[in-house]
């Protein structure tokens, strides 16, 4: 008898499992066709219920992706893409303007670009920095620098590689390509391509900790529920 009892209760685990199952198997067919269907909202649902079933969880992520691809298309404005801006001044004498938009590239591909505009009494400078996140492969930075007062002026341009899933709070730029280009006030012009004392590099790691700090606060107030690491940055939520 007790024989019997172990075998039916097998039996009836067995069709329990099997059952369940079978639901998640229907869920995640459901949710896959919801995605085809570009219903994102209603797919995410689904894979967030099924949790670690087949590939529900990178499938959940595919989907805040692709509902962050859609609001910028429709909540975007210049550059077809979101802005983060902060502006600061000091009496007067000093300011500062910030600007870091979070673009839709080629493919849906998403690309930050920020620029920082300080000026200090009458000397104007412009620094720039952009790259698109690719969560697989490392692609191309590029950062310049404009600085003018009165006739004289320096432009600077520099890239480099730059890996979105190795970054951590503590990675580091380096150039790959530097070309400076000053015109003095005689209109004499010089041209070097080596960043003395790294001052430029120095320069492109802040902007990089601004367009981080920024992006996230872009992705926050989408109230999408995505992170940095849903969009490449594995090592940064």
């Amino acid at each position: 008898m007790k024989t019997y009892y172990k075998i039916s209760l097998s039996i009836i685990l067995i069709l329990i499992l099997t059952f369940l199952t079978s639901c998640k198997s229907w869920d995640y067919d459901k949710a896959n066709e919801l995605f085809d269907d570009k219903k994102y909202e209603e797919a995410l649902d689904l894979y967030e219920e099924l949790e670690d079933y087949e590939d529900s969880e990178s499938k959940a992520i595919d989907c805040k992706y692709k509902m962050l691809i859609e609001y910028i298309q429709k909540s975007g404005s210049d550059h077809n893409g979101l802005k983060s801006i902060k502006t600061s001044s000091n009496d007067g004498v000093t300011s500062e303007y910030r600007e870091c938009y979070l673009c839709i590239s080629n493919n849906d591909s998403l690309t930050i670009e920020i620029e920082q505009q300080p000026y200090y009494m009458r000397l104007d400078y412009v620094y720039t920095l952009s790259f698109t996140i690719n969560q697989k492969l490392p692609t191309t930075f590029n950062a310049s620098q404009q600085f003018n007062f009165e006739n004289a002026s320096t432009n600077i341009k520099a890239s480099g590689t730059i890996n979105v899933s190795e970054l951590t709070t503590n990675s580091k730029l380096t150039f790959q390509s530097y070309l400076s280009t000053t015109k003095d006030i005689y209109g004499k012009i010089k041209t070097s391509s080596t960043d003395e004392n790294n001052s430029f590099e120095k320069t492109v790691n802040k902007l990089l900790e601004q367009a981080i700090s920024d992006t996230r606060k872009i992705l926050s107030d989408t109230g999408i529920g995505i992170t940095m690491a849903d969009i490449g940055f594995k090592k940064l939520y």
